[in-house]
Protein backbone atom coordinates (compact mmCIF):
# COMPACT_ATOMS: atom_id res chain seq x y z
CA UNK A 1 0.00 0.00 0.00
CA UNK A 2 3.09 2.19 0.91
CA UNK A 3 4.63 1.59 -2.08
CA UNK A 4 1.55 2.11 -4.63
CA UNK A 5 1.58 5.81 -2.73
CA UNK A 6 5.11 6.58 -3.39
CA UNK A 7 4.35 5.43 -6.93
CA UNK A 8 1.52 7.80 -7.18
CA UNK A 9 3.12 10.62 -5.60
CA UNK A 10 6.76 10.48 -8.04
CA UNK A 11 4.30 10.16 -10.75
CA UNK A 12 2.38 13.63 -9.96
CA UNK A 13 5.77 15.36 -9.31
CA UNK A 14 6.46 14.42 -12.40
CA UNK A 15 3.60 15.50 -14.47
CA UNK A 16 3.57 18.53 -12.48
CA UNK A 17 7.20 19.09 -13.68
CA UNK A 18 6.56 18.12 -17.40
CA UNK A 19 3.82 20.35 -16.93
CA UNK A 20 5.78 23.59 -15.90
CA UNK A 21 8.75 22.87 -18.49
CA UNK A 22 6.13 23.05 -21.28
CA UNK A 23 4.42 26.28 -19.76
CA UNK A 24 7.72 28.08 -20.65
CA UNK A 25 7.66 27.96 -24.19
CA UNK A 26 5.66 29.93 -26.83
CA UNK A 27 2.92 28.35 -28.93
CA UNK A 28 2.66 28.99 -32.60
CA UNK A 29 -0.32 31.15 -32.29
CA UNK A 30 1.58 33.88 -29.68
CA UNK A 31 5.05 33.99 -31.85
CA UNK A 32 2.71 34.29 -35.34
CA UNK A 33 1.15 37.90 -33.05
CA UNK A 34 4.59 38.80 -31.67
CA UNK A 35 6.27 38.74 -35.69
CA UNK A 36 3.06 40.47 -37.02
CA UNK A 37 3.51 43.30 -34.25
CA UNK A 38 7.52 43.76 -34.65
CA UNK A 39 6.29 44.28 -38.65
CA UNK A 40 3.78 46.09 -37.97
CA UNK A 41 6.12 48.82 -36.11
CA UNK A 42 8.43 48.56 -38.41
CA UNK A 43 6.18 49.35 -41.07
CA UNK A 44 5.22 52.55 -39.44
CA UNK A 45 9.04 53.45 -37.83
CA UNK A 46 10.75 52.90 -40.79
CA UNK A 47 9.14 55.84 -42.79
CA UNK A 48 9.52 58.09 -39.99
CA UNK A 49 13.21 57.88 -39.48
CA UNK A 50 13.87 57.90 -43.46
CA UNK A 51 12.16 61.06 -43.40
CA UNK A 52 13.71 62.60 -40.47
CA UNK A 53 17.49 61.61 -42.41
CA UNK A 54 16.16 63.65 -45.41
CA UNK A 55 14.98 66.73 -43.32
CA UNK A 56 18.25 66.10 -41.23
CA UNK A 57 20.59 66.39 -44.33
CA UNK A 58 18.20 69.25 -46.15
CA UNK A 59 18.86 71.40 -42.77
CA UNK A 60 23.14 70.60 -42.74
CA UNK A 61 23.07 71.55 -46.31
CA UNK A 62 21.46 74.65 -46.50
CA UNK A 63 23.83 75.38 -42.86
CA UNK A 64 27.37 74.31 -44.81
CA UNK A 65 26.64 76.47 -47.53
CA UNK A 66 25.90 79.53 -45.67
CA UNK A 67 29.44 78.64 -44.26
CA UNK A 68 30.81 78.47 -47.10
CA UNK A 69 29.71 81.33 -48.62
CA UNK A 70 30.58 83.39 -45.15
CA UNK A 71 33.97 82.00 -45.24
CA UNK A 72 35.26 82.63 -48.85
CA UNK A 73 33.40 86.10 -48.41
CA UNK A 74 35.56 87.11 -45.54
CA UNK A 75 38.66 84.71 -46.43
CA UNK A 76 38.99 86.72 -49.91
CA UNK A 77 38.93 90.43 -48.41
CA UNK A 78 41.15 88.96 -45.82
CA UNK A 79 44.06 87.44 -48.13
CA UNK A 80 43.37 90.70 -50.80
CA UNK A 81 42.58 87.69 -53.11
CA UNK A 82 39.62 85.65 -54.85
CA UNK A 83 37.83 82.60 -53.58
CA UNK A 84 35.63 80.27 -56.20
CA UNK A 85 32.46 78.48 -55.06
CA UNK A 86 32.12 75.35 -57.16
CA UNK A 87 28.42 73.53 -57.20
CA UNK A 88 27.45 70.75 -58.89
CA UNK A 89 23.71 70.56 -59.01
CA UNK A 90 21.84 68.04 -58.71
CA UNK A 91 20.38 64.99 -56.34
CA UNK A 92 23.92 64.19 -55.71
CA UNK A 93 25.23 67.84 -55.81
CA UNK A 94 29.02 68.42 -54.96
CA UNK A 95 30.43 71.94 -53.43
CA UNK A 96 33.63 72.96 -52.97
CA UNK A 97 36.42 76.09 -53.08
CA UNK A 98 39.32 76.97 -53.50
CA UNK A 99 41.07 80.62 -52.40
CA UNK A 100 43.75 82.43 -54.00
CA UNK A 101 45.81 85.45 -53.44
CA UNK A 102 45.78 86.58 -57.09
CA UNK A 103 43.21 89.42 -57.34
CA UNK A 104 40.73 90.37 -59.91
CA UNK A 105 41.31 93.68 -60.93
CA UNK A 106 38.59 96.26 -60.24
CA UNK A 107 37.88 96.93 -63.90
CA UNK A 108 37.53 93.44 -65.36
CA UNK A 109 36.63 91.67 -61.53
CA UNK A 110 35.14 88.34 -62.94
CA UNK A 111 38.17 87.91 -65.32
CA UNK A 112 40.58 85.94 -63.41
CA UNK A 113 38.48 82.36 -63.07
CA UNK A 114 39.51 78.94 -61.70
CA UNK A 115 41.19 78.16 -64.97
CA UNK A 116 43.89 81.30 -64.92
CA UNK A 117 47.24 80.35 -64.63
CA UNK A 118 47.80 83.37 -61.93
CA UNK A 119 44.78 81.92 -59.72
CA UNK A 120 46.14 78.10 -60.21
CA UNK A 121 49.72 79.29 -59.32
CA UNK A 122 49.06 80.86 -56.29
CA UNK A 123 46.34 78.87 -54.53
CA UNK A 124 46.45 79.13 -50.69
CA UNK A 125 43.60 76.82 -50.02
CA UNK A 126 42.11 73.76 -52.37
CA UNK A 127 39.31 71.66 -50.61
CA UNK A 128 38.54 68.97 -53.30
CA UNK A 129 35.95 67.54 -50.07
CA UNK A 130 32.14 68.38 -50.37
CA UNK A 131 30.87 70.42 -47.90
CA UNK A 132 27.23 68.95 -48.70
CA UNK A 133 26.22 65.56 -48.09
CA UNK A 134 25.04 64.46 -52.05
CA UNK A 135 21.55 62.98 -50.75
CA UNK A 136 19.39 65.76 -51.49
CA UNK A 137 18.51 68.35 -54.23
CA UNK A 138 20.93 71.66 -54.61
CA UNK A 139 20.29 73.61 -57.69
CA UNK A 140 23.13 76.47 -58.66
CA UNK A 141 22.28 78.64 -61.07
CA UNK A 142 25.88 79.57 -61.38
CA UNK A 143 28.73 76.78 -61.49
CA UNK A 144 31.27 79.03 -60.63
CA UNK A 145 30.73 81.81 -58.65
CA UNK A 146 33.89 84.55 -57.71
CA UNK A 147 34.31 85.67 -54.38
CA UNK A 148 36.21 89.27 -54.69
CA UNK A 149 38.43 90.77 -52.43
CA UNK A 150 36.68 94.54 -53.20
CA UNK A 151 33.39 92.57 -51.82
CA UNK A 152 31.57 91.80 -54.65
CA UNK A 153 30.24 88.27 -55.73
CA UNK A 154 29.54 86.79 -59.45
CA UNK A 155 29.17 83.47 -61.46
CA UNK A 156 32.35 82.98 -63.54
CA UNK A 157 31.41 84.14 -67.15
CA UNK A 158 27.85 84.87 -66.51
CA UNK A 159 28.61 87.23 -63.65
CA UNK A 160 25.34 86.52 -62.26
CA UNK A 161 24.54 86.99 -58.84
CA UNK A 162 24.50 83.64 -56.91
CA UNK A 163 21.54 81.38 -56.51
CA UNK A 164 21.06 78.26 -54.73
CA UNK A 165 17.82 76.19 -53.57
CA UNK A 166 18.50 73.10 -51.24
CA UNK A 167 15.50 70.69 -51.28
CA UNK A 168 14.41 67.16 -51.52
CA UNK A 169 12.87 65.94 -55.08
CA UNK A 170 10.43 62.85 -54.91
CA UNK A 171 10.52 60.93 -58.71
CA UNK A 172 11.90 64.09 -60.31
CA UNK A 173 9.55 66.45 -58.94
CA UNK A 174 10.82 68.64 -55.88
CA UNK A 175 8.88 67.77 -52.65
CA UNK A 176 8.04 70.97 -50.72
CA UNK A 177 4.85 69.68 -49.13
CA UNK A 178 6.75 67.37 -46.76
CA UNK A 179 10.19 68.22 -46.56
CA UNK A 180 11.68 72.06 -45.80
CA UNK A 181 13.35 73.72 -48.65
CA UNK A 182 15.82 76.69 -48.83
CA UNK A 183 17.05 79.30 -51.36
CA UNK A 184 20.20 81.48 -51.04
CA UNK A 185 20.48 84.89 -52.58
CA UNK A 186 24.18 86.04 -53.08
CA UNK A 187 23.84 90.34 -53.97
CA UNK A 188 26.55 91.21 -56.94
CA UNK A 189 27.94 94.69 -55.50
CA UNK A 190 28.57 93.53 -51.76
CA UNK A 191 27.66 89.25 -51.77
CA UNK A 192 25.20 90.20 -49.35
CA UNK A 193 23.46 87.13 -48.57
CA UNK A 194 19.71 86.56 -48.58
CA UNK A 195 17.79 83.00 -47.19
CA UNK A 196 14.51 82.25 -47.63
CA UNK A 197 12.42 79.10 -46.51
CA UNK A 198 9.49 77.55 -48.64
CA UNK A 199 6.09 78.38 -47.19
CA UNK A 200 4.01 75.94 -47.13
CA UNK A 201 0.67 77.68 -46.06
CA UNK A 202 0.88 80.57 -49.01
CA UNK A 203 3.67 78.15 -51.00
CA UNK A 204 5.61 80.74 -51.86
CA UNK A 205 9.44 82.00 -50.30
CA UNK A 206 9.66 83.44 -46.63
CA UNK A 207 12.43 85.95 -46.54
CA UNK A 208 14.32 84.53 -43.36
CA UNK A 209 16.25 86.58 -41.09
Amino acid sequence: MRSNCWRLGALSRIKNIAGRSQQKGFSLLELLIVVAIIGATSAFVYPQISSWKIKRNIEQDYRATLSAISYLKTRSRTVNGTGILTCKSGTAAVLTYQLSLQRNNDDAPFAVGPSHPDFVSNLVQNDGNSMVTGKVNIQCNNAETIFNASGSAAGFGSAEALEIEINYKRNEVVDYVNFPAYKIYVGKATAFVQKYRWDKLTSGWRTLD
